[in-house]
C-alpha cells in the first residue's frame, strides 16, 4: 500500500522506559552490538503516516521487552537499546530505511509490518541479520527463509476467522470493500473461500484506491446488491469517506466486519461511536493468559501506566523476549551463532517458561527451555509461522473495546 510520501528518517536511539513511555520515536545516542555494554535491536516500522497507529504497536512491544529484559540483567550482561527506521508504511521508503538500519549492525530486527516486508525481506538471510515480524500478509505462510521469524498470526487465519463469525451470525450475503494494496488484498482470497465454503455469498467486491474524496458511484452499485453485512479492510481516512457517503446513500445500517483496522478508535470515531457500537467490530488476536501474559502486562504498565495495551504488542514483546533468549542459550550475540538457537528456545521439546528471568535461569542451570510467550505458546513450523485464535471485538458508546465472540484455532482450521 502506497504510503504518504515522506523523507525516510532513521532515528537512533536508546529504548529508555521514559522515552517510549512518552510516545518519543528518537534519540540522538548510537550504539552497535559490537558495544561491550550494548546489544543493539533495529526497529522499523511506519512511525508517521496514515498508519503510524501500527507503528506504535511495535515501539510499544519493544519499549516493555526492552524494560524486562534491562531489569533482569540484560542479554549475557550488556544492556538492551535501539536504533529505529520510520518507512512510512510505504515500500519505496522500507528499502533505504531497511539499508541504514543494516549499517548499524544491530543484533536483531523487530519488524517491518505487512505494509513494507515484501519489499525488504529478501535482504535479511545475506546480511545474517535475524528478524521478527508481526506482519500478516499471507506472503509469508510459506516463507523460506532461515533468519525470519513471524510472531504474529497470518492475515489468512484472520480473513477466515472474519468469514466463521459472519456464518455464526447467520451473515450470508456480504459486501467486500478493500483497498487496493497488497496488504489488504492478501486477505481477499482466505475470507471469500472459506465464507463461500461455509454457504456464505459474496454480493460485490469493491477494491478501492485510498484517500479519494468520494466513493459514492462505487457504494452505490455495490449495495445494489441488498448484502446483509459487509467485510472491511481500509486505513481510517478511507474508511471516514467510505462511512460518511453509506451513510449519505442510507446504507450505513448493516454489520461491518473489520480487520484488526476495526480496533483503532480513529476507524470507530469515523463512523461515530454510537453508530460504531451497533454496527462496527473489528478483529484482535484471542486474549493471552498465564504467567509470561502476567509478566508482559506488569512491565507494560510499568513502562505505559496502564494495563490496556495496545494490539499485537504481546506478539512483538515475544519477538525481542525470543532473540534476548537465543542469544543467552548461544552465550553469543553474534546473529549466525545464535540464530540456531531460536527454534530451540521457544518450540518443545524443553522446560516450559514464562518469564525473561525465569527462563534465563534455566539455560543457566543448563536446561533446555520452551518459552510460553506473552501471546501464547510461540511454537514456530518450518516456515517460522505461529498461530493463534481470533477475538471479535465491538466498541461501546465510550470508545472502549469489549469481546464478544472467540474463534478458536480449531475452528478457523475448517476455514
Amino acid at each position: 500500500m502506497k504510503g504518504p510520501t515522506t523523507t525516510t528518517k532513521v532515528a537512533v536511539a536508546v529504548l529508555g522506559v521514559a522515552l517510549f513511555a512518552a510516545g518519543c520515536g528518537s534519540s540522538t545516542s548510537t550504539t552497535s552490538s559490537s558495544s561491550n555494554s550494548k546489544v543493539t535491536m533495529a526497529l522499523m516500522a511506519p512511525l508517521s503516516g496514515s498508519f503510524a497507529y501500527v507503528g506504535q504497536w511495535l515501539v510499544h512491544g519493544a519499549a516493555v521487552a526492552t524494560y524486562e529484559v534491562n531489569s533482569n540483567g540484560g542479554v549475557l550482561g550488556h544492556k538492551l537499546t535501539t536504533v529505529e527506521a520510520d518507512t512510512a508504511g510505504d515500500p519505496v521508503d522500507a528499502v533505504p530505511a531497511w539499508n541504514r538500519l543494516a549499517s548499524e549492525k544491530p543484533a536483531f530486527e523487530i519488524g517491518p509490518t505487512a505494509l513494507t516486508i515484501e519489499s525488504v525481506i529478501q535482504k535479511y538471510d545475506s546480511a545474517q541479520l535475524p528478524d521478527f515480524t508481526i506482519a500478516g500478509t499471507t506472503e509469508l505462510d510459506n516463507m523460506n527463509y532461515k533468519y525470519v521469524f513471524r510472531t504474529g498470526p497470518s492475515d489468512s487465519t484472520l480473513a477466515k476467522a472474519m468469514a466463521a463469525y459472519a456464518i455464526h451470525q447467520h451473515l450470508t450475503k456480504a459486501l467486500l470493500i478493500f483497498a487496493n494494496g497488497v496488504s489488504s488484498q492478501t486477505l481477499v482470497a482466505p475470507l471469500t473461500s472459506g465464507y463461500q465454503a461455509h454457504g456464505g455469498t459474496i454480493t460485490d467486491k469493491l477494491i478501492l484506491t485510498p484517500d479519494q474524496s468520494s466513493y459514492l458511484s462505487e457504494l452505490t452499485q455495490a449495495f445494489a446488491t441488498h448484502p446483509d453485512a459487509v467485510f472491511m479492510q481500509l486505513g481510517p481516512n478511507t474508511s471516514a469517506t467510505v462511512f460518511h457517503d453509506m451513510q449519505e446513500l442510507g446504507d450505513l445500517n448493516i454489520p461491518i466486519i473489520d480487520t484488526d483496522n476495526g480496533t483503532n478508535v480513529a476507524v470507530a470515531k469515523a463512523m461515530g461511536l454510537t453508530t460504531a457500537s451497533k454496527l462496527l467490530t473489528g478483529m484482535t488476536a484471542t486474549a493471552p493468559s498465564g504467567p509470561a501474559f502476567k509478566s508482559f502486562l506488569a512491565a507494560y504498565k510499568h513502562v505505559y501506566h496502564t494495563s490496556t495495551y495496545l494490539p499485537l504488542t504481546p506478539d512483538e514483546y515475544d519477538g525481542v523476549i525470543i532473540a534476548a533468549l537465543a542469544m543467552t542459550a548461544a552465550n553469543s550475540t553474534n546473529p549466525s551463532v545464535w540464530i540456531n538457537k531460536v527454534v530451540s528456545v521457544s518450540n518443545p521439546p524443553g522446560t516450559a517458561c514464562y518469564t525473561y528471568s525465569s527462563c534465563v535461569a534455566d539455560l543457566k542451570a543448563g536446561k533446555q527451555i520452551n518459552y510460553q510467550g506473552a501471546s501464547g505458546p510461540e511454537d514456530f513450523n518450518k516456515y517460522h509461522n505461529t498461530f493463534s485464535g481470533w477475538t471479535v471485538v465491538k466498541w461501546t458508546t465510550s470508545g472502549t473495546l469489549t469481546p464478544v465472540y472467540t474463534v478458536q484455532p480449531n475452528v478457523i482450521a475448517n476455514y
